[in-house]
């Protein structure tokens, strides 16, 4: 990416173990592309061993304490190796949910949704990469953003039910699309911005592999075609 090594930005943030696993930019980006891709790839093996599965309420239960405690491992810890651990309590329930989900829509399909987000991805995160100035500021918008999308999912089945006109499907998926696609470029952003160290590499490809993996349900759901079985 033609960065050279040392000083990409000035205002660096996040926590720094005293320099112990700190690294070049370029190093950096390796390391972070590498979890990233690693994160994405041990998913799609997950969700291939659990593609025929039914998901059941112990299941989904299970998939949000490991995801949920995955996090917190991977962004508590200033330890690069118990913060990888973190980001493998992450992926692998996060993939075997994702397979019996994948499973409702043709296999074509899916590869080119996947090929889309792949390259929506890296277009978005490149942006967030050299964009000259810091987007923290973003952080509230984006979390009300979430707020409402979440709640506006839960919400949707429920408002034919008080005579309230459904939001339409589409609109919704595009608008979790846009904003997956903010969070892509704001993390991104962030984690140009940090110290050069492992640690901070896996913090950061826990959070975009979330985007990512988030991006590509809504464009799934926008693009993918259902299976007839």
């Amino acid at each position: 990416m033609g960065f050279s090594s040392g000083e990409l930005f000035k205002d660096r943030i996040g926590r720094s173990d005293g320099g112990a696993d700190r690294m070049s930019a370029r190093a950096y980006i390796a390391a972070l592309t590498v979890f990233i891709a690693g994160g994405l790839l041990g998913s799609a093996c997950m969700a291939s061993l659990t593609y025929n599965m039914k998901p059941n309420w112990m299941w989904i239960a299970g998939y949000f304490v490991l995801c949920g405690g995955g996090v917190f491992i991977a962004f508590a810890s200033n330890n690069w190796m118990i913060s990888a651990l973190g980001y493998i309590l992450v992926i692998v329930p996060t993939g075997a949910t994702l397979g019996p989900y994948i499973h409702l829509f043709t296999l074509a399909s899916v590869l080119k949704i996947a090929l889309l987000t792949t390259g929506a991805s890296v277009g978005v995160g490149v942006a967030g990469a050299i964009y000259p100035k810091s987007v923290a500021h973003w952080s509230g918008y984006l979390l009300t953003g979430l707020i409402v999308l979440i709640l506006g999912d839960l919400s949707r089945a429920f408002m034919p039910a008080f005579g309230l006109p459904a939001v339409p499907p589409a609109l919704w998926e595009w608008a979790g699309a846009l904003l997956f696609s903010g969070f892509i470029f704001f993390d991104m952003n962030r984690a140009m911005r940090m110290d050069y160290t492992l640690d901070n590499a896996v913090d950061s490809a826990v959070a975009l592999y979330l985007d990512i993996l988030s991006l590509f349900i809504r464009l799934l759901e926008i693009f993918g075609t259902k299976s007839e079985d």
